[in-house]
């Protein structure tokens, strides 16, 4: 993902991940991570959020090309490969 001041950009979905079953797709913008706006997060806490899907269940809001907000909840695991 790209970090954006008030969302998170989806850049690349692993085919085998759990975001990607969950029905996450590259262009999405996550805008709230289990409730809490991104913007409200800062940088870091986003990044501390997103890294926590490797723990415990993620619910994701998210916008699709300019689209109504809907919530996706993403399983324990890697949300992203790790680089």
């Amino acid at each position: 993902y790209e970090v954006h001041a008030d969302y998170l950009r989806v850049l690349e979905v692993d085919a085998v991940s759990p975001a990607n079953t969950a029905g996450l797709r590259p262009g999405d913008r996550i805008t709230a991570i289990d409730g809490q706006r991104v913007d409200a997060l800062g940088e870091i806490g986003a990044r501390q959020a997103m890294d926590r899907g490797a723990l415990r269940p993620l619910a994701l809001t998210v916008v699709r090309s300019g689209g109504a907000p809907q919530e996706i909840n993403v399983r324990v695991d890697a949300v992203y490969p790790a680089r």
